[in-house]
């Protein structure tokens, strides 16, 4: 299990591993359950993408806090960024702390939908982007046991809804300019505990 950790380079350490302990499956003759084969080669995958951190075009959903910062001021220096988060302080506090002027940043609450289609619609204007790693989402701070359909479909729009929707409209673009892509959704540690939302 990963740790609650923000740092990159130990996030990429425990990418390693998965990979190392599949190997050594391999080479001991043992059965290695599909599933777990299938969950290390795209943990790989998200290693390659990380350490391969080159003149990349890449969105960033959730840029402005935690992981989706972390992974912004990593990439800062090699790559072009369009980092999306929804504070306006917060963007405005990153654009300062990245050194690369190019970068783009935009705004949003995307579990709201004429905010989200806002931004599908700015990503029209975006020459390429090759790369999407969604750091974004979480529980809202819901603690009770019993959630009304309001925050429930609050927390759908922003843990699947707009991923979703992102990802169609970078699809089509990547498909479009017969380039590779990759797509990254990084979640929550939320994801494996018990919460109430």
């Amino acid at each position: 299990r990963f740790p609650k950790s923000r740092n990159i380079r130990q996030l990429n350490l425990y990418l390693k591993y998965f990979v190392l302990i599949r190997e050594w499956l391999k080479e001991s003759q043992n059965d290695i359950p599909e599933y777990i084969d299938e969950t290390i080669y795209y943990l790989w995958q998200a290693y390659n993408l990380i350490w391969q951190n080159n003149k990349k075009n890449i969105l960033i959903t959730g840029a402005t806090s935690g992981l989706g910062k972390k992974l912004a001021i990593f990439f800062d220096k090699k790559n072009y960024l369009i980092c999306l988060g929804k504070s306006k302080i917060k963007i405005e506090k990153l654009k300062k702390r990245l050194k690369n002027k190019k970068h783009k940043f935009y705004t949003a609450d995307l579990s709201e939908e004429t905010e989200l289609n806002g931004f599908l619609n700015y990503l029209n204007n975006i020459k390429k982007i090759d790369t999407v790693i969604h750091c974004m989402g979480g529980g809202l701070g819901l603690k009770s046991n019993l959630i009304n359909k309001k925050d429930f479909l609050k927390l759908f729009n922003i843990n699947l809804f707009s991923q979703s929707e992102i990802n169609n409209k970078i699809i089509k673009k990547i498909i479009k300019e017969k380039i590779t892509g990759n797509i990254l959704h990084i979640s929550s540690v939320a994801a494996l505990e018990s919460t109430a939302s």
